[in-house]
């Protein structure tokens, strides 16, 4: 099949760098609809959910294999690629809102640029150009999927959209951490102590429960916020139950946990026994059930940790931030973690933009050799404070292919069983984690059970999404 390029740029590219780093323009309509849909997370995922791409049912699937269609973004679905692997890889992105009183022709016309508005039946689409080099490629697509946020509460456990997987962020908001380029979390003078709860626990299991019954997951995927020190035992004590009760319903699922360097009872210990520490740590975690782990560095350099994440404060929780833990301190905990769950079992992210070009491009260099994959996340602020660390598309995609040549070079020089072992590997990561651009869904809503109902009786026709430039 034919992939759909502008230049030598894809598409698909094109589209969810710049919907992610400029926002889309919605009209008054849309946007009067849409507002309350935005929510608040890591400012690197801040905006709404939307699906660029379409789901496509199992016999069209097929269909459009067979055929020599290149008119929508799935015509970028390698031949060889199966359905179950397909629907891991929908195309979803995050884009922020903005409304602007009144754009004339004069102000957009060189300028790249979508609008989200809806057409004469009430069907989304997106329309606008790229301008790349004195050309202009007109772009439009139909028929555009958004996840509403109406009813989103971090800490609910929510259906993922994209790739079918349960998400449980255990402490939400309630983090310790405080990193200055981060609203996630509360930080150390905000933190709300003794949340972790009986309540609590028989609330996210019980949501567990309910998702995995009523659909076809097969991934618990826990997430986000820090605990305080004293909470770091009720921490471990959730993601224990959430297992349990997962593991329950989805006897051979998989579970990928997203966490902060750590021990039983701290984050950081003396570089003497760290490693050991840590490694007691994640062989616990794997007894227990977890199949992957995901230590995201976010800042490679140690100055960029302590000019981010260094957070003045004594006592109880002296030793709580990602300053502290060091870059020593994450690459130990990623070294144990490839020794007790194995090579690419392990991934890191990476946030562009707070990490220079160079920086990113030398984490990966240093970490792919050592089985870590590496998860690059643009940077998108909505602080004027970090507005110029935001990075441009052409860097994110040369760092994208920079990523893909390096593992093809680490990879191509194993015997060909471990590079297929590796990259099956670093598929089902990526899948449970999503590369943080899918869609969560709050269980109450259901829509992703509806979609996948859809996708078996062959009635998902009506969110392909088409797409048309003069390129072609």
């Amino acid at each position: 099949m034919k992939t759909k390029h502008i230049g030598n740029i894809t598409i698909s590219s094109i589209l969810k760098n710049n919907l992610y780093l400029n926002g889309i323009i919605a009209s008054d309509k849309v946007f009067d609809v849409l507002k309350s849909s935005q929510y608040y997370g890591y400012r690197t995922t801040m905006g709404i959910f939307m699906k660029i791409g379409g789901t496509l049912s199992k016999s069209e699937f097929e269909k459009l294999k067979l055929s020599n269609s290149n008119n929508t973004l799935l015509s970028e679905i390698p031949e060889n690629l199966s359905y179950e692997d397909y629907l891991k890889v929908r195309e979803y992105t995050t884009v922020s809102l903005k409304k602007i009183p009144f754009l004339g022709k004069k102000t957009l016309k060189n300028k790249t640029y979508f609008i989200l508005d809806a057409d004469k039946k009430g069907k989304l689409q997106i329309i606008g150009q790229y301008v790349n080099e004195n050309n202009i490629y007109p772009i439009k697509v139909d028929d555009c999927g958004v996840f509403k946020q109406d009813n989103y509460k971090d800490d609910d456990v929510v259906l993922q959209a994209g790739g079918i997987r349960v998400r449980s962020s255990i402490c939400g908001y309630n983090c310790i951490s405080g990193c200055k380029f981060c609203n996630f979390g509360k930080g150390a003078e905000n933190y709300i102590a003794n949340t972790l709860n009986t309540e609590k626990k028989e609330y996210i299991t019980s949501l567990i429960k309910q998702v995995t019954l009523n659909s076809n997951v097969q991934t618990l995927f826990i997430t986000g916020g820090n605990s305080s020190l004293e909470d770091m035992n009720k921490w471990t004590e959730f993601v224990q139950e959430s297992i349990n009760t997962f593991k329950k319903s989805v006897p051979d699922g998989s579970v990928d946990i997203m966490l902060t360097p750590r021990g039983f009872d701290k984050y950081v210990y003396d570089h003497t026994i760290r490693y050991e520490e840590y490694k007691k740590y994640l062989e616990y975690l794997k007894s227990i059930g977890a199949n992957t782990i995901s230590p995201n560095m976010e800042l490679w350099e140690q100055e960029d940790l302590d000019k981010f994440c260094s957070v003045s404060r004594t006592g109880l929780n002296a030793g709580a931030n990602k300053s502290e833990i060091g870059h020593n301190g994450y690459i130990d905990f990623i070294k144990a973690g490839i020794d007790v769950f194995g090579k690419y079992n392990v991934r890191t992210s990476l946030i562009v933009g707070l990490n220079s070009k160079e920086n990113v491009k030398k984490a990966i260099k240093d970490l792919i050799p050592l089985g870590c994959y590496v998860v690059i996340l643009p940077f998108k602020s909505p602080s004027k404070y970090f507005n110029q660390l935001e990075p441009n598309d052409y860097d994110l995609i040369e760092l994208s292919n920079y990523l893909k040549c390096e593992t093809d070079r680490v990879l191509s020089s194993l015997p060909e069983n471990l590079i297929h072992i590796y990259r099956e590997r670093i598929s089902n990561s990526l899948n449970a984690h999503n590369s943080h651009n899918t869609a969560n869904l709050c269980c109450g809503q259901n829509l992703d059970i509806i979609e996948q109902q859809a996708l078996i009786l062959e009635k998902d026709n009506h969110i392909v999404s088409m797409i048309g430039n003069n390129d072609e």
